[in-house]
């Protein structure tokens, strides 16, 4: 028995969550007393009964019984409890097959036996591990959880290429890439509109940048085509690079057919940029955003650097070079993800954001919202189309806290309860404003 230190009190309300792992026979629990915020959370609890899943086994299957009890040693013992807002959902897993999604944020560290590793393996959208690709230059990446990139952001993939002999073709490269799109399973369809995001950090020293990057072929690129390559070439799909400068000074820039878009923003040591990339597959062309601290970029309607090829890309490349043998081009990437563009509806109740989730985020944009009346609207936490936000969007929000869309539960199945009467709305409403309060939990 694991004792939570929280006691029981008349007319409080305890929120409980219990996340089960049936292949680890385990189980992790959160209680909360949403009046005094006081919490607890055990994990890797043991079942109780520690049986063996197999199949065929009936002491192996889950009871799918949820039981609320009391219990007295007294005839005349009496126990009062009331209970609410009972939700289960499947965590979402992103399997092929049904998808909308693939990611990777090297949350797995260095293996060759999860998909979200380093070289990782095959599995949940991508048809291949990473592969790694030296051209004249010696590459070192390795995950690390001590330089995240963003704070909270966990771990990431740093990358150093040490430049070899460039005598013959002026350059050496280096870099990873990854095989998404040549996955044929029902529910994936990266050949239609999709978008995809990433982060990247240069780590370069800048202050060897002016003398060692200033030269056409000293670059970092990302970009997409329908194989792996150490540079971008007639053949991709789009693309994102900043080039050397003579002057010391270099900026990302796209591709923009046979031309190209230069953002403004600059390399600089220890930079952080949010890439995003919205690709239509039907006008050959994407749209892109480019977000570092305060300044920002955004362009639409950029065309394919050959929109006459017939696929779409496929392959994701990160590379960098250089031009001088022992030059070094340092950098590190993650929160890579790809989402196909029409797969999350708009109108799943409680999800303000409309990011397929109800969860704190939406509670936080009712509550910064609370009251608003005359003029409010479904990103402010107005759930039930009145112009007001108000105890009955607080309820339909709770009513649904936890859900999480994918394409195999739509939300038109019947996964989202309606609005509760308004007996259960006071208390759904006290719950909520517990999460606007900063809880971030699933039910």
């Amino acid at each position: 028995y694991v004792n939570t230190g929280l006691a029981l009190v008349l007319n409080n309300t305890y929120k409980f969550e219990v996340t089960v792992d049936p292949a680890g026979k385990s189980w992790d629990g959160t209680v909360t007393n949403l009046a005094t915020f006081e919490t607890h959370t055990s994990t890797n609890l043991g079942w109780r009964i520690d049986t063996t899943l197999e199949t065929g086994n009936p002491d192996a299957i889950l009871s799918g019984l949820m039981q609320f009890c009391g219990r007295g040693n007294d005839s005349n013992d009496k126990r009062i409890f009331a209970v609410d807002s009972i939700q289960v959902h499947q965590e979402q897993s992103f399997t092929i097959g049904g998808m909308s999604q693939v990611v990777a944020r090297f949350n797995d560290g260095e293996t060759e036996e999860a998909v979200d590793g380093f070289v990782g393996m095959a599995g949940n959208g991508w048809n291949s591990a990473w592969s790694t690709r030296n051209d004249r230059a010696t590459l070192a990446a390795a995950v690390s959880s001590a330089n995240e990139l963003k704070s909270g952001g966990g771990n990431c993939l740093e990358m150093t290429v040490t430049v070899g002999n460039t005598f013959t073709y002026g350059y050496g490269a280096g870099g990873v890439t990854r095989d998404y799109a040549r996955v044929n399973e029902t529910g994936i369809d990266w050949t239609q509109d999709h978008t995809i995001q990433f982060t990247v950090r240069i780590d370069e020293d800048m202050d060897a940048f002016s003398t060692s990057f200033t030269d056409v072929n000293d670059k970092y690129q990302i970009f997409d085509q329908a194989y792996a390559r150490g540079g971008i070439s007639g053949d991709t799909i789009w693309g994102a690079f900043a080039n050397g400068d003579a002057l010391g000074s270099s900026y990302w820039t796209f591709l923009d057919g046979s031309d190209v878009r230069t953002t403004g923003i600059a390399l600089t040591q220890y930079g952080v940029y949010d890439f995003t990339i919205d690709i239509n597959a039907a006008e050959r062309t994407y749209d892109v955003t480019l977000v570092s601290g305060l300044d920002s970029f955004t362009a639409e309607d950029l065309d394919w650097r050959n929109p006459g090829i017939d696929y779409v890309g496929g392959f994701l490349n990160f590379m960098a070079r250089g031009n001088e043998t022992g030059e070094v081009r340092a950098w590190s990437i993650d929160d890579i993800v790809i989402t196909a563009a029409s797969s999350i509806p708009t109108d799943i109740p409680g999800d303000a954001n409309n990011d397929g989730r109800v969860d704190a985020d939406d509670a936080k944009a009712l509550a910064d919202n609370w009251g608003k009346s005359g003029d409010a609207a479904w990103a402010d936490g107005d759930f039930n189309g009145d112009l007001k936000v108000d105890a009955k969007d607080a309820a339909i929000l709770a009513a649904n806290w936890g859900y999480v869309w994918s394409p195999a539960a739509p939300a038109a199945e019947g996964s989202i309860a309606g609005v509760p009467e308004p007996g259960a709305a006071a208390l759904l409403l006290t719950m909520a404003a517990g999460l606007a309060l900063g809880f971030d939990r699933r039910w």
